[in-house]
């Protein structure tokens, strides 16, 4: 097995790969051509050229179109430092990396269901698709890019945060994963995987040493039972609704407090995640918007929608779990004042 030395560390630094082959050529080597797979061609030809030693004060040199056809990379430095060398147009063509392409080369390759698309609020995190696990349940599988030096961990804690079940994530190397990351996956059951040890050169592509769930084995953890009991509820017994406050502190994080009892808890901690995609649900936005109007939903509310009576009735269902207070979180609708929380919720600082 062959492995890949210069592909997987240049793309965990991928705003580098874009530029004509032979720019790519300097981080690529002769790994170029497999790793045009990923990238795009854009409209615009290049109007400057790499320099064989970069850093002169003419570099790169500038591409110069003669009146006979001719086109050639010329030096600006004076004296001139590198030899000025034809080109022909296709030396030109600009390559830019496609996360997308490389997505779906891993979904088909790895055998997992695909499903590309960036993560939102974070730009370096790409959900790629997911690993089915048994009959009915599947886990998400993501792609963590320009993940060198200190970016790695702060994109993994992203996804711990949103997300209270197994996931995949797929990396160019594991190299920025530290002990104590390792330790906050495996306890959440979820898996890293390298692509540097599970992806190698075939026939001119890239192709999986093993499907995705042979190279996870027992890494992940397996689909919940039937009848599997529900977390146990926040709140201490005998809480009401006027012993609760929930308090943004950012768009992803609220201090939550019952009776006696006060913890910071995400979205995903409180049931309000989008399984197919990690973002808040509509009822976390909603709760949100609550919060700005000291807990009232009417026509005068920016987020006021036809909708919102089935946001209303889903999002009290979600609180009445996460919180175990039996009876209703809000008051009935009546005309003129709409919904009016029972508990005190209160907008960012």
């Amino acid at each position: 097995m062959t492995k890949l030395k210069r592909l997987w560390p240049a793309l965990e630094l991928p705003n580098r790969l874009c530029g004509v082959r032979a720019h790519l050529r300097l981080f690529l080597g002769g790994e170029t051509s497999l790793a045009l797979d990923f990238f795009r061609t854009l409209r615009e030809p290049s109007d400057t050229y790499p320099c064989p030693t970069p850093g002169g004060e003419g570099c790169p040199r500038r591409v110069v179109r003669r009146p006979n056809g001719e086109i050639a990379a010329v030096c600006g430095g004076a004296p001139k430092e590198c030899d000025t060398i034809r080109l022909r147009p296709e030396d030109l063509l600009v390559y830019e990396f496609d996360p997308k392409r490389l997505c779906d080369r891993l979904a088909e390759s790895l055998a997992f269901q695909p499903g590309c698309e960036p993560v939102r609020d974070h730009g370096d995190l790409w959900q790629v698709g997911f690993l089915p696990n048994g009959a009915r349940h599947r886990h998400p599988v993501f792609l963590v890019l320009n993940s060198g030096g200190n970016r790695f961990a702060p994109a993994v804690d992203h996804l711990l945060a949103r997300f209270e079940h197994p996931f995949v994530v797929l990396a160019p190397t594991l190299r920025a994963a530290d002990a104590t990351l390792n330790e906050h996956v495996q306890r959440r059951a979820a898996a890293l995987v390298s692509l540097e040890d599970s992806m190698v050169p075939s026939e001119g592509k890239l192709a999986a040493v093993a499907p995705l769930n042979r190279l996870l084995g027992e890494a992940i953890e397996p689909a919940p039972r039937a009848g599997a009991p529900d977390l146990v509820p926040f709140a201490p017994a005998g809480t009401t609704w006027a012993e609760v406050e929930i308090r943004f502190l950012d768009g992803h994080t609220v201090s939550v407090t019952a009776g006696e009892k006060r913890e910071v808890k995400t979205f995903a901690e409180m049931r309000m995640v989008n399984r197919k995609n990690g973002n808040p649900t509509v009822q976390w936005a909603l709760l949100q918007a609550l919060a700005e109007k000291a807990g009232t939903m009417n026509w005068r509310n920016p987020a006021a929608d036809r909708k919102n009576q089935k946001r209303i009735e889903i999002l009290g269902k979600n609180l009445k779990a996460f919180f175990g207070v039996a009876e209703p979180p809000f008051d009935e609708y009546r005309p003129g004042i709409g919904w009016q929380a029972r508990f005190k919720v209160l907008p960012e600082r």
